[in-house]
């Protein structure tokens, strides 16, 4: 294992040291209880804070070219809000919470198709609360808590196979062999006095492998959590708990190992599963800068970790793991087109991290004479409309 400390200078901040190299050990432990000792820690100290002078951090530290793809739009192609992106074989898979519906689009942002099956038939839902993409058949599943279902459909909008879910979940995955559910902090029933967080399912086999427990408590029921716990590394399986923030390997057994644990060291608060702590207390820690977590956010490929983090406002962390440097940044431009870029994460796959930005937050920018951008940016811009669908920003990683 590594055992070395970084310390790298940032515009905001300054992370400190990742202990232990980034292959996780695969091992795990009887009863599916792990200790942290098992994890690889990645520590973090928000306390060692030195200014870049003012400098930003240019995506060109990363990155060697960026694009923009505006997705089609017409009078029937219109998407009200993307709750989620999903990237597989260059197909983009977005669901739009404003119509529940998915929508795909190749990687020109040209329209291929849609799952439009909302209502209380059969083979409908009642509304989205998670979807996932299968990496190798690229059918399209739908969770619907109302339904208490899993909707499985094909490129044709046609449904393939439907699933009953007997417990309340926030997140999961298919397989090839195996479901994998996400509850978080939810109670499920007969559960609830040792609910579950993670249960995987073998095909046409009963629920088992339950790991990961805690005790219901009412207060955990106020730390809100993430819908995007599952993530793919290559062809493996990956599972975020971004309450402790800790993340998981998912072998082909169904059954958990322990990844990566991040440790932010400036946090006065703790949060596991059996400890009592309300959202005031965070959200007033986060205010004073005492406590960080994940957000939303963690992806991994070959080269880098990418997550989101929330220290009273949404940053970016970058982890590069063949040098085993930390960047975490609040401020980002893409010095390719002089354009500023927030800091959330769509989506990482083996090659591009993506981003997602509107139309009306752009148009803007051709007359702000600061930013001067760049001529093929502005050319693109001033042929959008401030009503036209969500441009998609890929970003392909050195």
């Amino acid at each position: 294992m590594c055992n070395n400390k970084f310390l790298y200078t940032f515009l905001l901040l300054c992370c400190v040291g990742v202990l232990g190299c980034f292959n996780p050990k695969e091992s795990s432990q009887a009863e599916n209880k792990f200790v942290d000792s098992l994890f690889n820690t990645i520590s973090i100290d928000f306390n060692r804070v030195e200014n870049r002078s003012g400098r930003p951090f240019n995506i060109s530290e990363i990155s060697d070219t960026v694009t923009y793809i505006p997705l089609q739009t017409n009078d029937s192609i219109i998407i009200g809000n993307i709750r989620r992106l999903i990237v597989i074989s260059d197909t983009m898979y977005i669901w739009d919470d404003t119509s529940d519906e998915i929508y795909c689009f190749n990687s020109n942002g040209e329209y291929i198709y849609r799952i439009s099956r909302k209502g209380r038939g059969y083979d409908e839902y009642a509304r989205i609360m998670d979807f996932f993409v299968h990496p190798e058949s690229c059918k399209i599943y739908i969770y619907s808590d109302v339904n208490q279902k899993i909707y499985g459909y094909n490129s044709r909008s046609e449904l393939v196979s439907q699933i009953d879910i007997p417990f309340t979940i926030k997140s999961f995955a298919v397989s090839e062999h195996f479901r994998s559910y996400y509850s978080g902090a939810i109670p499920n029933g007969e559960y609830d006095e040792g609910a579950l967080q993670y249960v995987y399912r073998w095909e046409s086999e009963r629920e088992q492998g339950c790991q990961l427990p805690f005790f219901y408590q009412e207060d955990l029921l106020k730390i809100a959590s993430s819908n995007n716990n599952f993530s793919y590394y290559n062809d493996t399986l990956l599972l975020t708990d971004y309450i402790t923030a800790k993340t998981y390997k998912i072998h082909e057994d169904g059954k958990l190992f322990p990844r990566y644990s991040m440790n932010f060291k400036s946090n006065l608060i703790e949060i596991d599963y059996n400890s009592r702590i309300s959202l005031n207390d965070i959200v007033e820690a986060q205010k004073n800068g005492t406590f960080t977590s994940l957000h939303n956010s963690f992806f991994e490929n070959d080269k880098y970790i990418f997550f989101n983090f929330s220290r009273g406002i949404i940053g970016l962390g970058i982890i590069d793991k063949n040098i085993n440097k930390i960047n975490c940044e609040y401020f980002i431009i893409d010095d390719f087109s002089n354009n500023t870029l927030n800091t959330s994460i769509a989506y990482v796959d083996s090659e591009c991290m993506y981003k997602i930005t509107e139309p009306h937050m752009l148009i803007p920018k051709l007359n702000n004479k600061r930013l001067r951008l760049s001529p093929t940016l502005t050319k693109q811009i001033e042929k959008m409309s401030e009503f036209d669908n969500p441009v998609i920003i890929k970003v392909y990683l050195k």
